[in-house]
């Protein structure tokens, strides 16, 4: 695991959450297959939520993080709610046409009164229409009936609480170069409206979260995973100024302004604007080794 991990977990005071605890379980057995590791904040005007972190996977052999991963999902009891061929076909999904894995922890929100989750990611390698039809919309009926443009990478997740219950969700990304075709942007702005796509088109990677058929969130890549150098969003992005608010809010976050790596606004014209205030705003940092 992340050395930096360590040392956010004891600055923050979180203590031993049961999924937590499955995560950092998760995170030592699959370490052979992690790439990097990212801490995540929520800000909202009323709170801020900080106990969130991922683990991301290298492009590789599912066999060093799938035994790792099935321990996870025994402890938690999950089958894959709407999936054909439950938890075998999840498996098999993992193990033939998964690119990459990602595992992250949310620690309790207390606004809802949601649990803790942990979320399990599949970056899938067939992003074809005919693979939206056949897998995800039998699990996710409300998404749209037009599949995203086979340019897109699509990551299938499962939001997991101890007991069983599991909630499928899609999210749908682009990188930046993908914009200079016209079925994408149109695509995008169906999602977002024209200001969501301006933003989008000026970062290296963007893309929506798919929940129960609404376009939830629009994700900004700073620096995602994989990109190299330096752009000119990490400078004259228009979330700088509700960034640097949110930093100011969260001390360690402030510490880290130079590791974001990417950030999410709720997909509503208010937030769209990227004003200082929110209703909310996710930050994900990339931690050190």
């Amino acid at each position: 695991m992340s050395w930096e991990y360590h040392a956010l977990k004891r600055r923050l005071g979180l203590g031993t959450e049961p999924l937590l605890g499955l995560f950092e379980e998760f995170c030592l057995d699959a370490f052979a297959a992690m790439r990097d590791m990212e801490w995540s904040c929520k800000v909202c005007p009323d709170v801020v939520l900080t106990d969130r972190f991922f683990w991301l996977g290298a492009p590789t052999d599912s066999a060093l993080y799938a035994p790792g991963l099935r321990l996870l999902l025994d402890a938690l009891r999950f089958e894959p709610t709407g999936l054909p061929g439950g938890r075998a076909r999840f498996e098999a999904l993992v193990a033939e046409e998964t690119e990459r894995l990602l595992v992250a922890y949310a620690g309790p929100d207390p606004r809802s009164g949601r649990a803790a989750q942990l979320k399990v990611y599949l970056t899938l390698k067939d992003c074809s229409a005919a693979r939206y039809h056949e897998l995800l919309r039998p699990v996710l009926p409300a998404l749209p009936a037009e599949p995203p443009p086979e340019e897109a990478t699509l990551l299938f997740c499962y939001a997991l609480e101890a007991g069983g219950s599991a909630r499928p969700r899609l999210y749908v990304q682009f990188r930046e170069e993908a914009y200079q075709k016209p079925r994408i942007a149109r695509y995008m702005e169906e999602r977002v409206g024209t200001r969501g796509l301006a933003l989008a088109r000026g970062h290296r990677a963007s893309g929506v979260a798919l929940k129960e058929g609404a376009t939830e969130m629009l994700g900004l890549g700073l620096r995602p995973t994989g990109a190299e150098g330096p752009h000119p969003c990490q400078v004259i992005s228009p979330v700088a100024l509700p960034l640097l608010e949110a930093a100011r809010r969260v001390p360690l976050l402030a510490e880290r302004l130079d590791r974001v790596s990417w950030v999410t606004l709720a997909n509503d014209e208010d937030s769209l604007r990227c004003q200082t205030h929110q209703r909310e705003m996710n930050v994900y940092v990339k931690l050190l080794r």
